[in-house]
């Protein structure tokens, strides 16, 4: 046990680059120092929220489902950041070859990832909760001992969001196994979409729309904690702890038995080709047919880089069928602003058009096979047209529903309407051609984990912070100036596309550096 927790802990200082802190090498220390503020920022950001939601909830009479929310928002963020991962990461890692050679028992080599994840959850679920019980005995003092309910909850919460995710991942990837089904944007989507439908069958049921309604709907913790517990209440909560117990021990024990048959649905099996047909195309059709199926053939790259496009199309159709209500206008009289439902919903497209891409990590990805690219008669530029096709590609159809949505929906006639438009396909090229310049700045080749590339390389951490900047602006220009505030937010997606272009055009050879 003594030599799983020195591993476990091990991992986690690499995990969250902290051993890196102290590095020798300058690009590394660096890498690691930004990847850690960045990691820092969001980590404050959200606590931010959390503090917020007490005071919030108390001025719109709901204090008491305070608690069910936070339990309930905690269920769906790492439910929904273990799927983002795959259940692939769990049972593997990208050191599961050196861990099976350990001094372990198997069990602990075959758990090691569940639990060194639900170790950071669990501290993750105590800073949050601290401080949200923090805020709410402040508003309104409450029995302490409802305090050992909420300390039941840090543990319980963590557990079911990565066995339930889990499960349901890995059962869908059974099934995909056997129906020879090997489509993984399709495997994420339908994984994503059946593990929410909960959520979404909640809101689609409440009478009176509210952001929160959905996610207190479908807490674990039916009681508020603002009064002392009954003991029908006690018994009903012990009752979910046992039966979490003994679901996770259940799930954990098969998955331990079964290990070696379980893994065989994540090795692919080489297609034995009996006929090669040869046919000649352009050189920027085989990169993009290329790029496509490179890009299919990595969850993790599609379950990092989906979800916006996904959420574009979900609040497109939406908005176009009047499946989403109509927001009241916030009022700032301090500035004297006025933000519209309209001006939220195209907030959002553009949130949606910006804030990921998936060409951030494109030349990254390649990995130790950047030479069979290195050696052919392609070039940047080549190279650059097929990896930004897939970014646009997959905004498409959303950019298309959110157009039809801003004249039939937002009603934005003449210049209005065509300036908005014309700032979302701006933003969503600056966007893209923003990830191919700084990956191709921070090429990284020589890395051991899809995820650390996707999430964790030095350009797709540039790249989110250049895409929340211009973001912010955007937002400013657009509140304070109107109209004129989307032409000078085009003006200026125009202007940092023109230097993504010059950059790119000095760039001759894919060389990590």
């Amino acid at each position: 046990m003594s030599n799983m927790i020195t591993l476990i802990r091990f991992r986690m200082r690499n995990q969250f680059q902290l051993s890196k802190l102290f590095d020798k090498d300058l690009a590394v220390k660096t890498h690691a120092v930004i990847t850690f503020i960045g990691y820092g920022i969001v980590f404050l950001l959200a606590l931010g929220y959390v503090a917020s939601v007490p005071i919030q909830m108390n001025l719109s009479n709901q204090l008491e489902s305070v608690n069910p929310y936070i339990i309930s928002l905690l269920f769906w963020v790492f439910s929904i950041w273990s799927l983002l991962s795959g259940v692939r990461s769990l049972l593997f890692g990208y050191d599961h070859e050196q861990v099976f050679v350990l001094p372990l028992d198997k069990w602990q080599a075959i758990l090691i990832n569940f639990i060194s994840k639900y170790i950071i959850q669990v501290i993750l679920c105590f800073i949050v909760l601290l401080v949200n019980e923090a805020v709410l005995f402040f508003i309104r003092p409450f029995p302490l001992e409802n305090l050992i309910i909420v300390f039941l909850f840090m543990f319980i919460i963590p557990l079911l969001s990565i066995i339930l995710s889990s499960c349901l991942a890995l059962v869908i990837r059974i099934v995909f196994y056997f129906l020879k089904i090997e489509n993984t944007m399709f495997e994420a989507i339908a994984t994503m979409l059946i593990f929410i439908s909960p959520l979404g069958i909640s809101y689609l049921g409440s009478k009176l729309f509210n952001p929160k309604s959905g996610i207190i709907e479908t807490s674990f913790l039916r009681h508020s904690l603002l009064y002392k517990i009954e003991s029908s209440e006690w018994l009903s909560i012990f009752i979910l702890i046992v039966l979490s117990i003994l679901l996770a021990s259940a799930f954990l024990s098969i998955l331990v038995i079964n290990y070696d048959r379980i893994i065989t649905v994540f090795i692919k099996k080489k297609a034995i080709v009996k006929k090669i047909n040869l046919k000649t195309t352009t050189k920027i059709r085989a990169l993009v047919k290329k790029e496509f199926s490179k890009y299919f053939s990595s969850f993790s790259y599609v379950s990092n880089t989906i979800l916006t496009p996904v959420a574009m199309l979900i609040v497109g159709f939406g908005l176009l069928f009047g499946f989403l209500p109509t927001f009241n206008d916030i009022e700032i009289s301090a500035l004297n602003l006025s933000i519209t439902s309209q001006s939220i919903y195209f907030f959002i497209f553009l949130i949606c058009t910006t804030l990921t891409t998936s060409t951030s990590c494109s030349f990254s990805f390649e990995g130790k096979n950047v030479w069979v690219v290195q050696s052919l008669p392609i070039s940047i530029k080549e190279l650059c047209i097929s990896k930004g096709i897939i970014n646009v590609s997959l905004l498409t159809p959303g950019l298309i529903i959110a157009i039809i949505d801003c004249w039939f929906v937002l009603n934005q006639r003449g210049l209005e309407f065509f300036s908005h438009i014309l700032l979302l396909v701006s933003s969503l090229i600056l966007i893209t051609l923003t990830g191919l310049f700084l990956n191709l700045k921070h090429l990284s080749f020589n890395w051991s984990s899809e995820m650390v590339v996707v999430k964790q390389s030095m350009s797709t951490i540039l790249t989110a912070v250049v895409s929340m900047i211009l973001i912010s602006i955007t937002a400013l220009l657009i509140l304070f100036l109107g109209t004129l505030g989307v032409l000078f937010a085009i003006l200026l997606a125009l202007f940092g596309t023109l230097v993504c272009l010059l950059g790119i055009r000095k760039i001759h050879y894919l060389q990590e550096g």
